[in-house]
């Protein structure tokens, strides 16, 4: 018997593309919460969306946050993300996807 391999990183990242996707398309919430979702997976392996590494990423990442937080509540937020980080990642994963 062979273990499986999971590339939780690769998963994540895909998460934080499909959460922009969301804000893209004005579904704020949701993209929080499939935000929240990816952070926590990356927190499950002890990764973190790098400066150095993630150059190209980061400043995308983060200028969405701050759009989104400037556009809903704090509260909102804060239970989309949350919502979204307690999420098993099968069901992060069925969000994200849902529109497409």
């Amino acid at each position: 018997m062979g273990s499986k391999f999971i590339d939780q990183g690769g998963i994540a990242w895909c998460l934080e593309k499909l959460a922009e996707a969301a804000y893209l398309e004005g579904s704020l919430e949701k993209s929080a919460q499939v935000y929240g979702a990816a952070a926590a997976n990356r927190q499950s392996i002890d990764s973190v969306i790098d400066s150095v590494i993630d150059s190209v990423d980061q400043p995308g990442y983060e200028q969405i946050l701050q759009s989104i937080n400037h556009q809903v509540s704090q509260d909102t937020f804060q239970a989309a993300w949350e919502a979204g980080s307690g999420m098993p990642l099968e069901s992060a994963v069925e969000l994200a996807m849902e529109w497409i």
